[in-house]
């Protein structure tokens, strides 16, 4: 199960890069599409597994590469019996019609208290803008966690773009 989880992790990071970078035309630009070029936000939260809700904080570093997409990185801690750190990277796409809404899709580890497991991550959030560089972004997301049951994570992000 390891392999063939980790396999699909590649490929789908592959795919997604694949899509980054030949998706769209030019570079995302300066404010391009409402949107920084660069963007730091902090997340607080819960994760939801076994009926229980935990207290989850987080870090993200984002990255506009076209004017419908982002890279970023993503560090997340979920306070609880055994606490557990998370690293994502992944990538989201900004709907042309709708683009405060996003969609991201991210791969990731985890480790609880020592134990390393891959995740992957479904996300949707709609960044709500508080003036030129500040915002506000409620967000979902579905962690999908090799060989163990599935987490759900909601809350809400505010950043900075710059």
């Amino acid at each position: 199960m390891n392999y063939r989880i980790s396999f699909f992790a590649v490929r789908l990071a592959a795919v997604l890069t694949a899509l980054c970078v030949f998706t769209g035309s030019g570079q995302a630009s300066e404010g391009g599409e409402g949107h920084h070029k660069h963007t730091l936000a902090l997340f607080t939260g819960v994760t939801h597994v076994h009926d229980e809700n935990e207290a989850t904080i987080g870090l993200e570093l984002a990255f506009n590469i076209k004017p419908n997409w982002s890279i970023g990185i993503l560090l997340e801690r979920a306070e609880r019996e055994e606490d557990t750190s998370l690293i994502l990277v992944g990538a989201e796409w900004h709907p042309t019609d709708l683009h405060n809404l996003g969609l991201q899709l991210a791969v990731g580890r985890k480790d609880p208290s020592g134990e390393k497991e891959n995740v992957i991550r479904a996300g949707i959030g709609y960044e709500i803008p508080l003036g030129e560089s500040w915002f506000i972004k409620p967000f979902y997301a579905r962690d999908f966690i090799e060989d163990h049951d599935d987490e759900d994570v909601f809350g809400a992000y505010i950043g900075f773009g710059f």
